[in-house]
Order: C-alpha cells, then structure tokens, then sequence
C-alpha cells in the first residue's frame, strides 16, 4: 500500500507540473499567434499606406477608363457604410444567413469595381488595367468573397454606380 501512495503522490505531482506546462504552451502559442497576426496587420497596412502614397487615392487619368462613381449625399454615405458593417456582423455571427442568401444569388461579377469603392476605395485594388484587379484576390476577405449578400448590398452599390447594372441578381 505505501507503494502504491508514494506512486499516487508523485502521479499527482506530475500531473499538476503537466497541467502548467501544457498552459503556459497554450499562453506562449496565444501570444505567438497574437503577434504573427499583428504582424501581418502591420504589413498589410504598410503595403496600403505605400499604394496610397505611390498611387494617390484618386488620379482622373488613370482612372478614366472606369465607371463614374456617382456624388452622393451624407445620407447615402451613412447608409453605404452601414451596409459594409451589416455585412461584417453577418458573415461573422450569421452565416447560416449567408449561405441561404448565397444560394439565392445568380450572375457573375462584371468586373466594374464599384463594389471595391463603397464608402472608401479598396488599396488593393488595381485600377491600372482596362478591369480592376485584386492584388490580395486569393486572400481576400470574407466580405469580399460574398458580395453581394442580398438584395440590400446591391441596392447600395446602386447608389454609386445607379447607371450600370450589377451582373449579380437574386431569385426570390
């Protein structure tokens, strides 16, 4: 018997010295992955800011080739940016949502870029070429890959481009 609670004793200890080792792996990994993500914040924001600065926010010439944006009042544009944080919560906290809308969801992009240009135009998006171009396109967000998510966002992408029909549509 002695043995055996001598066995059980250490087991205990062993299993207590175990258990802080495996949280303070679970505290070094947290912060680990804390800091690759800043990290990548961090680049991804320097790469924004060297586009902006390399390239301006808007250039008439360079972006002659592209639909007009429409000029829109600050209700529109409240509006507009409501929309981008209704899609935010939904794709986040509601994706059975998504995944119901999206299967309502017919057509293709028509590559005009309007929707790269709700509120504030995307840094990544390339308005060099005859059609905008995704430099992150096989990285983009979430929010980017589902739009539009529903009737709603493609009415407020009509409020930039009201004269070019979005190749996007849903059934009822």
């Amino acid at each position: 018997m002695q043995v055996f609670d001598g066995f059980k004793k250490r087991l205990e200890v062993s299993v207590r010295h175990l258990s802080k080792l495996v949280a303070s792996i679970q505290v070094s990994y947290s912060r680990t992955q804390s800091y690759i993500i800043e990290k990548l914040n961090q680049n991804l924001i320097f790469m924004s800011v060297h586009r902006i600065i390399s390239n301006g926010f808007h250039n008439e010439k360079r972006d002659a080739h592209l639909p007009k944006i429409a000029q829109i009042n600050l209700k529109d544009m409240i509006l507009v940016s409501w929309g981008k944080l209704r899609r935010q919560y939904l794709i986040h906290y509601n994706p059975q949502y998504v995944k119901a809308s999206l299967e309502r969801r017919r057509g293709e992009c028509i590559r005009c870029g309007t929707c790269c240009r709700l509120s504030v135009k995307c840094p990544f998006l390339d308005f060099n070429t005859q059609y905008p171009i995704c430099d992150f396109y096989t990285f983009r967000s979430n929010v980017c890959r589902t739009f539009p998510i529903d009737a709603k966002d493609l009415k407020d992408r009509n409020r930039l481009s009201p004269g070019i029909q979005c190749g996007y549509w849903f059934e009822s």
